[in-house]
């Protein structure tokens, strides 16, 4: 606390950000954190995760909420921040390692009590790069927890969890989810993710078909 005192807000080392960020709560913790905001979401926005239990834990609920320490003027640059580094996580190239995945992008909004459309919005218009399919793949095969029943999300409340669900379900049987993925099953020419996108498809269709009117 003593370094990162001394120091310009915006060069607070990586290894004293994440110390602080693995040690921190309690009364005076939002404040800090509030504090250190922009250092820490320029870390973010470099690949980097600066707890080793994910993002989510980054603006975890036992801090005092931050979201109700910003102004408007703040609320909505971290709006757009979140929705660019979706974004970002779905045009990236797949090959590449990062440290955090888009699922964990969803995570850190919804635990933080951030603006989830924030992200939730990109992924409901994707843009059309592998990584953007891949996702959506892997959200309908390997994510029922996200957007089945809502508790894969971490230390989120019943209200927000539905939200969250009841968007990503949204997602899953949209018109424009369901072409991605038929377009991907019959002409990808990898032929491991042309079957899972049938997969995903089929799985995507039966939501869909649930939703519709009688």
């Amino acid at each position: 606390m003593e370094r990162i005192a001394r120091s310009d807000p915006q060069h607070v080392s990586f290894d004293d950000l994440s110390e602080y960020h693995c040690a921190a709560e309690g009364g005076g913790a939002g404040e800090d954190l509030t504090f250190l905001l922009p250092r820490t979401l320029e870390v973010v926005a470099s690949g980097s995760d600066l707890k080793s239990a994910g993002l989510f834990a980054l603006f975890a609920r036992y801090f005092p909420p931050m979201w109700e320490r910003l102004d408007d003027r703040e609320r909505d640059a971290l709006r757009v921040y979140c929705r660019e580094l979706m974004l970002w996580r779905l045009t990236a190239d797949p090959s590449i390692t990062w440290d955090y995945g888009p699922f964990e992008v969803l995570e850190m909004t919804a635990s933080g009590g951030l603006d989830v459309d924030a992200v939730l919005d990109v992924l409901s218009d994707p843009p059309e790069t592998l990584s953007a399919v891949e996702t959506i793949i892997d959200l309908v095969l390997n994510h029922f927890d996200l957007w089945g029943d809502g508790r894969g999300l971490y230390g989120v409340n019943d209200r927000r969890s539905q939200h969250v669900y009841r968007r990503l379900r949204d997602i899953i049987s949209s018109s424009k989810t369901l072409t991605l993925l038929e377009c991907i099953a019959l002409e990808d020419g990898d032929v491991g993710r042309a079957e899972r996108a049938s997969l995903a498809h089929q799985i995507a269709e039966y939501e869909a078909k649930k939703r519709r009117p009688g």
